[in-house]
């Protein structure tokens, strides 16, 4: 989330693409799903996860070795993500729809 002189602001996506609903796994909804509903007077339009870009890094940065991986920018995860599409056979057209890239181009630089 980018700051300003420590105040949070929630900024609008850079392109039209880039508001996206996103498919998740069965589990990953599930847990969500729970995690949600433990939650008191939560309305729709509130924020569930209260974590900076900063302290998602720092959790990565702490965690690789643990899994015996070098530590990577929270960013790089969008390129791991890509190529895993790509791995698991994903048209190259449906790749840059789920990176709410504009086209086809940005993803494949």
């Amino acid at each position: 989330m980018p700051s300003n002189k420590g105040k949070e602001l929630i900024l609008e996506p850079k392109t039209p693409k880039s508001s996206r609903t996103l498919a998740i796994p069965d589990f990953l909804y599930d847990d969500i799903h729970g995690y949600v509903s433990q939650l008191y007077g939560i309305l729709p339009t509130d924020r569930i996860f209260y974590f900076t870009k900063s302290a998602l890094e720092k959790g990565l940065k702490r965690n690789a070795p643990d899994a015996g991986l070098e530590p990577i920018l929270l960013h790089d995860l969008r390129h791991s993500h890509a190529s895993m599409l790509i791995d698991m056979g994903f048209d190259a057209l449906e790749i840059p729809e789920r990176l709410g890239h504009e086209s086809v181009k940005t993803t494949m630089l």
